[in-house]
């Protein structure tokens, strides 16, 4: 009742501290590279001022500054936002329609999370957290390099439309006839098999069933051959 009664703006800042904490404890329910929770990527500026105990519009300050709020911030930022492969966007938590004074309020809140001086020791960080992002800020402060990248960007496939690389195509189920044509072909290659080995086995100068003529070529020696053909 009380989320009814709240004001429109307000609701999406409340669904992000849920969004987070959901995250937290699922974090594979949700496909990141689809931008996934939305209503997490729709306010990135939220979850890196939760992140950094900085205060957040449309939230109170005892829920803004709540540990595990900022626990659950910082495992975003560190697993989705800092994640391999992320783009320069999701780096700084930044659309394509973000201002300049976004971008650089965003890039020092993310250096300041990643240095070892205000970072807390049981957070463990990308050890290329730092070099990524003066990266991503590099690239999008400059209107040349960020067209440049912007292009790259449009010509690769989006994760929807990349082709499913992993996964086994279904084989046929097989019907009585084939399954009986491949036992036959098995019984016909071990009949083969017995059949050779039994020549072999027969025709060896030294069995007792082998032939006399057999023999005698065997035990004449090279001369003998050309003498006695």
């Amino acid at each position: 009742m009380a989320d009814t009664l709240a004001p429109p703006a307000t609701r999406p800042r409340t669904g992000v501290l849920v969004a987070l904490l959901e995250y937290e404890q699922a974090p594979g329910r949700y496909a990141v590279a689809r931008r996934e929770p939305a209503v997490l990527f729709d306010h990135l500026d939220t979850v890196l001022r939760l992140a950094s105990d900085r205060p957040a519009d449309g939230l109170g300050a005892e829920a803004a500054s709540a540990l595990h709020v900022r626990r659950a911030a910082r495992f975003f930022v560190r697993s989705v936002m800092l994640r391999p492969g992320a783009d320069h966007y999701t780096v700084l938590g930044l659309t394509g329609t973000s201002p300049p004074e976004t971008r650089r309020h965003h890039y020092r809140m993310m250096m300041r999370l990643v240095h070892p001086d205000f970072s807390r020791a049981d957070e463990a960080w990308p050890a290329d957290a730092a070099t990524r992002i003066n990266l991503a800020n590099d690239v999008l402060s400059s209107p040349e390099r960020r067209q440049r990248y912007d292009a790259s960007r449009a010509r690769a496939p989006s994760p929807a439309q990349a082709p499913a690389r992993d996964t086994p195509r279904p084989r046929p189920a097989k019907g009585p006839l084939a399954r009986l044509l491949t036992w036959r072909r098995a019984l016909v290659a071990v009949a083969v098999l017995l059949l050779t080995g039994l020549v072999w086995l027969f025709t060896r100068p030294d069995h007792p069933g082998a032939s006399l003529r057999v023999k005698r070529a065997v035990l004449a020696t090279p001369m003998q051959r050309v003498v006695r053909p």
